[in-house]
C-alpha cells in the first residue's frame, strides 16, 4: 500500500504546476476489467455460446493506448485513446491447425479528466465501428451485407472514488448516433458498474489484483456482462505502468461486434497491459 502511495505522490508531484501538451501522468486510470476499454491485451479460453460449447480456442486480443494530450492545471487534462479489438477461434481440424479471425472492432476516443482529492471524473465521447474479418467470411460463405448496429457515436460520464487498495467506478452513457440506416437502430442507455481491489505483495514491484466490471446496454435490454478477473501485476521500475498477468470469466452478451446479440460465457487466462 505504502509503495503505492509513494508513485501516487510522485506522480502528482511531476505533474503539479504543469501546464502544456503531452504530461506524463493520466489523471485517468484505465477500467482494467472492461474488455472494451482502450489497453492491450490478449486472453486465451474455453467458451459457451448460448448453451453450446465452442470447439477448440476462443481468442480475445486488443492493441490499445490511452495518452494524456493537454493539461491545463494540477486537475484536468485531454486524454485521447484508439484500440482495436479482436477475437480468433483456434482448432484443429482433419489434422490441421485453424486459425480464423472472426471479428475486428475499431474505437477512437477523446476525454476530459478531472481529479478532486480521492475522485476521478472521466467525461468521454467515442466512434466505435465492427467489421467481419475475412476468414470468418469466407468460412461461413458470407456474400450479403448483414445489419450492423455496432457503429456508433456516444457519450459517457464516469466516477470513480479511490480509498487505500480499493477503487468503485460508475456512470452512465448515451448514444448519440444509434441510428444510420434502416434494420440497424441503436438503443441509446449505457451502464457500468465496477470495483477494483489491488494489494501490493512483499516484492515492493508486484500487486495481487481482483476486479469485477459490468456493462448494462439498453441494445442487450440490460441484460449485465458481468467480466471478474483476478491475477498479478508487475510495476515497471521508473516507469508508471504496469503488466498484469489475470485469470479472468465472463458472462453476458459477447461484448465484441456484431455478435453482442448472443449471450455467452468464458474462462481463460491471459494479459493485459496499459502502454
Amino acid at each position: 500500500m505504502m509503495v503505492f502511495f509513494q508513485m501516487s505522490v510522485q506522480a502528482q508531484e511531476k505533474n503539479k504546476g504543469y501546464v502544456g501538451f503531452f504530461p506524463k501522468t493520466t489523471f485517468f486510470k484505465p477500467l482494467l476489467f472492461d474488455p472494451i476499454e482502450a489497453q492491450s491485451y490478449g486472453y486465451f479460453t474455453r467458451k459457451r455460446t448460448e448453451g453450446h460449447s465452442d470447439r477448440g480456442l476462443y481468442a480475445p486480443f486488443a492493441v490499445g493506448l490511452n495518452k494524456p494530450i493537454y493539461q491545463w492545471s494540477e486537475t484536468q487534462q485531454l486524454n485521447m485513446d484508439v484500440s482495436v479489438f479482436t477475437q480468433f477461434d483456434m482448432f484443429g481440424d482433419n489434422g490441421k491447425f485453424h486459425r480464423y479471425m472472426r471479428n475486428a472492432d475499431y474505437k477512437i476516443a477523446l476525454s476530459y479528466a478531472w481529479q478532486k482529492d480521492n475522485w476521478q471524473f472521466r467525461f468521454r465521447g467515442f466512434h466505435i465501428s465492427s467489421h467481419l474479418g475475412d476468414d470468418y467470411l469466407l468460412h461461413n460463405g458470407l456474400e450479403v451485407y448483414k445489419n450492423n448496429p455496432v457503429n456508433y457515436e456516444q457519450l459517457d460520464l464516469i466516477a470513480a472514488y479511490k480509498k487505500n487498495n480499493l477503487r468503485y467506478y460508475g456512470g452512465i452513457g448515451y448514444g448519440i448516433r444509434p441510428s444510420f440506416r434502416e434494420g440497424d437502430e441503436r438503443r441509446r442507455l449505457a451502464f457500468q458498474l465496477g470495483a477494483v481491489y489491488e494489494k501490493s505483495l512483499k516484492n515492493k514491484n508486484q500487486s495481487f489484483i481482483l476486479g469485477i466490471d459490468n456493462r448494462i446496454l439498453a441494445q442487450n435490454n440490460f441484460y449485465p456482462g458481468t467480466k471478474i478477473g483476478a491475477g498479478v501485476g508487475f510495476h515497471l521500475p521508473n516507469y508508471e505502468k504496469t503488466f498484469y498477468l489475470l485469470l479472468e470469466v465472463y458472462n453476458g452478451h459477447t461484448p465484441y461486434g456484431k455478435f453482442e446479440a448472443q449471450r455467452c460465457q468464458w474462462i481463460g487466462l491471459g494479459f493485459s497491459f496499459q502502454p
